[in-house]
């Protein structure tokens, strides 16, 4: 009851930390990683025992630093102590070891777990019930053009050129808007099934490593868009012929739907 209680304690702010102590790196590889050192003087299994609930703390903690979106605070009394139960015993059980040394000249240990984002157990997983709520209003684009006349360059996946602005901040929420500000794409497109698996969208710092990135969900010749601004740090803004254009290349392919988006960063 009392680990019960200090795990609580510790996960209870989830979310609450700012968006500039995020890590890039995280949504890159799609995995949280955490350290934690016991105290010297111990024997191997408290050393060791020590040292892999130090880890795990650390790892709450970095946790706490993912956005969900630039602005976007959990606030506590919106989240019901079951469900903030619910999410540490997920947290716990979606974290694996990542190596671990005893040393014993000095009797102490080194503990790395780690927790990915996707897949069942991990970040995606657990907070899809509660960042639906944090998904601003917008209203969706939708094509004026004559979609007869657009002949479709078979175009299977996305690739967001945002390298000319370093405050983007990859976060669980990105969306893509037009200049007028309506929708073209927002994590709530994707199925529950395929955001766990994949995440709304992935994060990479080279063209070779997007295209890799979408080669392996199945994205053979993706449309690369350069961003014209962004906003609010984490919405990426394109002109509107470009909205155009992935809306009517998405009208045939559904990649949106089917989550192969990349955003290049620098």
């Amino acid at each position: 009851m009392k680990v019960q209680l200090l795990v609580f304690l510790l996960l209870f702010p989830l979310f609450t930390v700012s968006a500039e102590i995020s890590d890039i790196h995280i949504f890159e590889k799609g995995l949280i990683k955490a350290i934690g050192i016991s105290e010297k003087g111990q024997s191997r299994f408290q050393a060791l025992t020590a040292a892999k609930i130090i880890a795990e703390k650390n790892l709450i903690e970095k946790i706490k630093g993912v956005s969900i979106t630039s602005k976007t605070v959990m606030k506590n009394s919106m989240i019901t102590e079951d469900s903030i139960i619910s999410q540490v015993r997920g947290l716990i059980i979606g974290a694996v070891s990542c190596g671990e040394k005893y040393y014993q000249n000095d009797g102490y240990a080194e503990v790395c777990v780690q927790m990915p984002l996707h897949g069942r157990g991990g970040v995606y997983d657990i907070v899809y019930p509660v960042f639906q709520m944090y998904i601003p209003n917008a209203p969706l684009f939708t094509s004026t053009s004559n979609e007869g006349n657009f002949i479709p360059q078979k175009h299977d996946g996305l690739i967001l050129d945002v390298t000319m602005f370093t405050s983007f901040q990859p976060a669980i929420i990105n969306r893509i808007l037009d200049i007028s500000g309506r929708v073209i794409y927002k994590p709530s497109m994707v199925s529950h099934k395929l955001l766990m698996e994949t995440g709304s969208a992935q994060f990479a710092t080279t063209k070779r490593k997007a295209k890799a990135i979408l080669d392996n969900i199945g994205s053979k010749n993706p449309l690369i868009i350069k961003s014209n601004n962004i906003q609010d740090r984490t919405d990426v803004i394109i002109s509107n012929t470009d909205a155009e254009i992935i809306y009517l290349e998405n009208m045939k392919s559904n990649m949106l739907q089917r989550a192969r988006v990349v955003y290049l960063l620098r």
